[in-house]
């Protein structure tokens, strides 16, 4: 299995679409967060990438393994299932965990262009364990603000410059599926009102 992978038309569209609109609904709770993805106040240690732009973030907690689970959890989980079908990785077929699953969601930021990203990151959920397992994100809506996957890995420490290994545009429905050892950072729409995806850390049997 490679180390990442795109995953297209993960889900029917019927499925796809009933996803969507729960997630898009005026009454979903979504929880501020200064930082989208770090904790508020972190310095940034990658020197080398005047790129990362700081930005605000909301979220929906699905669940937390032994801790919670959102009353929205369980409408969200069989996606996992068709996402590993689809995965063609063995050991994801055959059984996975879930040890965290949210949705995020954020808007455009003053001053962000193509070019920048938010702060790159490590799960808290790899550090916790030190243990590789993987990433999976789902894209909701179509949008601008890509995905970035850098060549760099927790294996090296933290480098003060990463470098761009793949930049992946939001395609509703579609998912990147990676190992949780990578950087990885979100980015701003711009053109976008708003980008939209599910994330979740998991075990692969």
């Amino acid at each position: 299995m490679k180390s990442f992978s795109i995953i297209e038309e993960v889900l029917p569209k019927a499925y796809w679409s009933a996803l969507r609109e729960r997630f898009l609904d005026d009454d979903l709770p979504w929880y501020y967060s200064e930082e989208i993805s770090v904790k508020a106040g972190t310095a940034n240690p990658f020197t080398g990438n005047p790129e990362i732009i700081g930005s605000c973030g909301f979220s929906h907690p699905l669940l937390v393994k032994d801790h919670f689970a959102s009353p929205h959890w369980e409408a969200v989980k069989p996606l996992l299932y068709f996402m590993a079908e689809k995965s063609n990785y063995s050991k994801l077929q055959r059984s996975f965990d879930v040890l965290r699953a949210k949705a995020n969601l954020q808007t455009q930021v003053n001053g962000s262009t193509p070019d920048n990203f938010n702060m790159p990151h490590i799960d808290p959920v790899h550090l916790q364990l030190k243990a590789t397992n993987w990433i999976f994100l789902h894209y909701l809506v179509d949008a601008d603000g890509d995905t970035f996957i850098f060549n760099e890995t927790a294996a090296g420490g933290c480098p003060s410059k990463l470098t761009i290994r793949e930049r992946v545009t939001p395609r509703a429905n579609t998912g990147i599926l990676f190992r949780d050892n990578i950087f990885h950072a979100s980015s701003n729409p711009i053109r976008s009102r708003r980008r939209v995806n599910l994330n979740f850390n998991l075990i692969a049997g």
